[in-house]
């Protein structure tokens, strides 16, 4: 997305963007050859699941109705995010993850469910192996993965951030 707004601006400058290293060939394959092995896994997990009831989900699966719901927060501006994560020592992913972690947690305690302390979410994860170079080789792709993580519901702060970490790295 970064690359698509920079190359609206009058000045394509690759520095303004998020620096990533270089991923070598055999790093490259090894991923690639890793994703019927992961499709496999996740195949099988999914087949033992048991259906967890709690606020989200009632344990049918035919609950959910179609019925559209959106809810809107206050504002936060990413400098606001940036610095108050970078105060914590933490990285703004694992700030936002933690505070998903909280409200989440806060809303099954309010609905009344103690006992879940955990829920599985995806979030996008780059896949581009480096950065466009000009104006001219940037292309609409969606260069992205879903990355299935399983994050523990957390009532505080400090707890989120020491339970997190480790989950999202």
């Amino acid at each position: 997305m970064a690359a698509i707004v920079l190359s609206m601006d009058d000045e394509y400058d690759i520095s303004k963007l998020i620096k990533f290293n270089r991923i070598p060939v055999w790093r490259r394959m090894l991923l690639r050859l890793m994703v019927p092995i992961q499709l496999v896994r996740l195949f099988h997990q999914l087949a033992l699941q048991r259906i967890h009831k709690n606020v989200f989900h009632d344990g049918k699966r035919n609950s959910f109705t179609g019925e559209k719901k959106i809810a809107f927060s206050k504002t936060y501006k990413l400098d606001e995010i940036k610095k108050s994560a970078h105060a914590l020592g933490q990285t703004v992913n694992d700030f936002m993850v933690a505070a998903l972690s909280m409200s989440v947690k806060r809303y099954h305690v309010l609905k009344g469910d103690t006992k879940t302390n955990k829920m599985d979410i995806c979030i996008p994860a780059n896949i581009r192996w480096e950065h466009y170079q000009t104006r001219d080789d940037v292309k609409l792709e969606n260069k992205f993965a879903p990355v299935a993580l399983q994050i523990p519901l957390c009532a505080d702060a400090e707890t989120a951030m020491e339970k997190i970490k480790p989950v999202t790295r």
